[in-house]
């Protein structure tokens, strides 16, 4: 099937599109391929299916296969090896808001665009969620380890003489 004919600037806001679903379904599955938590993994990999399809719409319209922007990947992969994986959730819950920002034009000319839309508004809510799952359980553990005399290496710690504790 042949790519429907679109006006010339529609059709770069869905090439935009295009590539920025594709990047975020790459940063999605790296996302959730590093974490450990197996709901966390599995609200990830959800997104980033969702993105895939995304993708594919917009495909339909360009006729065209576009490839991630592999600087904003490898960004987001190493934002979540520095700063860690809720920091880097909370940036992309940014992207995902700047998502839902409807252009008029394209979403006169495009059927499906509401629909992705309102996922992307989903997509936000989830990395919500994910994020203060994570850091619940960072201030759980916090606040267990200060009940029980701090982290075990500063509690080994205070038996060093003349050491200030």
């Amino acid at each position: 099937m042949s790519a429907p004919v679109i006006d010339p600037a529609i059709l770069s806001r869905i090439l935009a599109a295009q590539r920025a679903e594709i990047t975020e379904y790459r940063i999605y599955s790296l996302l959730a391929f590093s974490t450990s938590d197996p709901h966390n993994r599995d609200v990830l990999m959800d997104i980033a299916t969702e993105e895939h399809a995304h993708y594919e719409i917009w495909k339909g319209y360009t006729g065209k296969d576009v490839s991630p922007s592999n600087f904003r990947v490898w960004y987001y992969c190493i934002m979540a090896w520095v700063l860690g994986i809720t920091f880097t959730l909370k940036l992309m819950e940014h992207v995902e808001r700047s998502a839902q920002n409807a252009d008029p034009l394209t979403l006169a000319a495009i059927l499906e665009y509401s629909g992705i839309i309102a996922n992307e508004e989903n997509h936000e809510k989830q990395l919500i969620a994910v994020a203060g799952l994570i850091m619940g359980i960072a201030a759980s553990e916090y606040l267990s380890q200060r009940s029980d005399g701090g982290p075990a290496i500063l509690q080994r710690l205070r038996f060093i003489p003349g050491l200030p504790m």
